[in-house]
């Protein structure tokens, strides 16, 4: 073969030496394939301008080597020799070949017992997974939710027909209803805190920061007299319920129900971020239930509901077990405790329904809407305490709350400054301001504190 594309031999087995020139055309539709495929190979590479030195190709039963010679004459010349595979791989097909008639040779050879054993094999070890495997991984992840305290996947025990193994699911089952029913007694985070840490309860304290919470429902003995106890009961378990979810749901540990009062506090026993503002989102919350409850309570009591007090403060407690080693409780204690406890009630006198402190106004204010109304002598404390009305969200605060508090802004800020204190605009403002009950009350508890000695007799 030349660059003129012309053959000069072409001969394969069975085929006799064609003439002594082959034109390009002849050899494309030669009646051997082989030649045929040859040839294309031959022409694609040559008219690509890649056909290599030296080259090798397959096609059908037969192997193409093509040799390129270097120039000579002005022209170029390729050898290609068309060779039957088997000169080339020898008997390795009909090796192949054997081989696999053995293989099919060794599967007929399977009988029907060998696949009774085997299948014998497969049904028990299902069998070993249903009746020990299944049940096992069951109970493991029953035992892992107890661990946690987390007993809402709890189900009656699964049955096994190995005795050992339904007795261990029967206990497990014991032991969740027994923790579940011991989970309403004990603050279930107090709980999980100890098994996550691995700690062993003893009695002791030691220094934190908490945000303490109070809420005690208002004329609780009145209300009982005159409604009867099953009545007052009803609206106190339907109030708590709801309130005490929101709590826990806003992060709260629940530390107690004192009678008809609520004590909560966050940040403890694991600290969280911003939990007096929790401590505000909770509060909101559950004056949003209240008046959902009261709405269903007028309803149902002919007109009667119930109202509530809160007081709010954060800042250091004591904070462990205290108790004996038999029966501990897990709580807060110190002047924090004490100035929370002693805001709720000062809510009575003020007709406010949340007071709070400077240390839960100060890093909420910029959500919530605070606004002053004096200072207050809390007995076991020295000095006066600034004292803060909670009045809810600043983006929904009711038109006329928002416009009472942009009134009194300038009376908020004054009373925010220790040294500054100027009664006379607030008596100015309550002038103006008759229907503003909490801010006329503030005034009749704290002018006296308030008010330079040579006037306060002209304002009583």
């Amino acid at each position: 073969m030349v660059d003129s594309g012309l053959f000069m031999v072409a001969s394969v087995p069975g085929y006799p030496v064609a003439n002594a020139s082959l034109t390009r055309y002849y050899a494309l539709n030669h009646p051997n394939a082989t030649v045929r495929n040859v040839v294309r190979y031959w022409l694609d590479h040559l008219e690509g301008g890649v056909l290599a030195p030296f080259s090798w190709i397959e096609s059908d039963n037969y192997i193409d080597v093509e040799l390129v010679s270097p120039e000579s004459g002005g022209l170029r010349w390729w050898l290609v020799l068309v060779s039957p595979q088997s000169d080339f791989t020898g008997n390795l097909p009909k090796t192949n070949h054997d081989t696999l008639v053995k293989v099919k040779t060794i599967a007929a050879s399977v009988t029907v017992a060998d696949f009774f054993v085997l299948f014998v094999l497969l049904a028990a070890i299902t069998m070993f997974a249903t009746l020990i495997i299944s049940p096992l991984t069951r109970l493991a992840t029953q035992l892992r939710l107890i661990a946690h305290m987390d007993f809402s996947h709890s189900g009656p025990a699964f049955h096994s027909v190995l005795t050992e193994l339904e007795d261990l699911a029967h206990q497990a089952q014991h032991m969740s209803v027994a923790l579940k029913h011991f989970s309403k007694y004990v603050p279930t985070a107090i709980v999980k805190h100890l098994i996550r840490n691995q700690l062993e309860p003893t009695i002791g304290v030691r220094r934190e920061y908490a945000t303490v919470f109070f809420l005690d429902i208002c004329d609780f003995t009145k209300t009982m007299d005159l409604m009867g106890a099953e009545a007052v009961i009803d609206m106190l378990q339907s109030m708590f319920e709801a309130f005490s979810e929101i709590l826990l749901r806003k992060g709260a540990v629940i530390d107690k129900y004192i009678g008809d009062a609520i004590m909560a506090f966050w940040n403890l026993p694991e600290a969280i971020d911003n939990h007096e503002g929790l401590a505000c989102d909770a509060t909101y919350e559950i004056l949003k239930e209240l008046e959902a409850q009261n709405e269903y309570f007028r309803k149902k009591y002919n007109g009667f509901s119930m109202h509530i007090r809160i007081g709010i403060h954060a800042g250091p407690v004591f904070a462990g077990n205290v108790g004996s080693r038999d029966r501990m409780n897990y709580t807060v204690l110190g002047e924090t405790v004490n100035l929370a406890a002693r805001l709720e009630p000062l809510g009575k006198d003020l007709k406010s329904v949340v007071c709070v402190s400077d240390a839960i106004r100060v890093p909420c204010e910029k959500l919530y809407a605070f606004r002053c109304l004096g200072y207050a002598k809390i007995r076991g404390f020295e000095g006066f305490v600034r004292v803060h009305e909670f009045l809810g969200r600043l983006d929904s605060l009711p038109p006329e709350m928002a416009r009472l508090l942009r009134e009194y802004r300038e009376i908020d800020q004054r009373l925010m400054l220790e040294d500054d204190q100027h009664p006379e605009q607030l008596r100015e403002y309550l002038q103006s301001h008759p229907e503003d009950f909490v801010a006329n009350n503030a005034f009749h508890v704290f002018h006296k504190r308030m008010l330079p000695q040579s006037s306060s007799s002209t304002l009583n």
